[in-house]
């Protein structure tokens, strides 16, 4: 079941999705619902966004959002890294876990 988180859109001190983190969780589903349809990769239903409540700076102090990609299958996270690449932001992606779904 890969996992795409979202970092540095949301809000700490709240628990309400941001208006940006829910734009950017929008063009994860569009993108992944479309290339689904059209090509191999990992199935939709498998697919989950989970929206970070975190804000994420650089050294610098300019704000530094990003997807962080997780999954079992590092075939299926390329797959999806290469797929989120137009929404611009960067992409980190964890080696392969284990999952163990619900019994």
């Amino acid at each position: 079941m890969p996992n795409i988180e979202i970092w540095g859109l949301g809000d700490v001190n709240i628990r309400v999705m941001t208006q940006s983190a829910a734009r950017v969780r929008s063009q994860i589903f569009e993108i992944v619902l479309k290339a689904c349809a059209d090509i191999s990769g990992p199935n939709e239903e498998d697919v989950v966004v989970t929206v970070v409540g975190s804000t994420t700076f650089d050294t610098e102090g300019h704000s530094k959002p990003f997807l962080r990609l997780i999954g079992t299958d590092a075939a299926e996270l390329e797959v999806l890294s290469n797929w989120l690449e137009p929404i611009g932001m960067d992409i980190e992606i964890f080696p392969p876990i284990i999952f163990k779904p619900k019994k």
